[in-house]
């Protein structure tokens, strides 16, 4: 499975988004004013946004740039039958998440954003 950093980018401006990719692919998103979030690979994506994995903000839209879209489809196709596709999550904009503990607290936070 391949584990290349990911990195997902929350706009706040309007309605809460978040659009993943690498980074060089979000470079013209990041100079329209979104901010990163966090690094993390793709198991780390897929939990995140899993309904077991819930975190603390209403999401409206995500979006996964065209390449982290295929490869986060074959990651999901090898998960258990029984487990939804992050695509059916945010289908409602109310769906309200709530923070896996010790995943996106400040410190750790900081610790994947340094280095940029």
């Amino acid at each position: 499975m391949n584990t290349t950093p990911l990195v997902a980018y929350l706009c706040r401006r309007q309605n809460q988004e978040i659009i993943v990719g690498t980074l060089s692919d979000l470079k013209p998103w990041r100079e329209q004013g979104y901010q990163l979030v966090c690094f993390m690979r793709e198991e780390e994506l897929y939990e995140a946004i899993s309904p077991y994995h819930l975190r603390e903000w209403i999401i409206t839209t995500v979006s996964f740039l065209p390449v982290v879209q295929k490869r986060l489809q074959l990651l999901i196709k090898t998960k258990e039958s029984n487990i939804v596709p992050p695509h059916s999550l945010f289908l409602n904009p109310l769906h309200h998440v709530r923070k896996k503990k010790g995943f996106f607290n400040q410190d750790n936070l900081s610790k994947r954003v340094t280095g940029l």
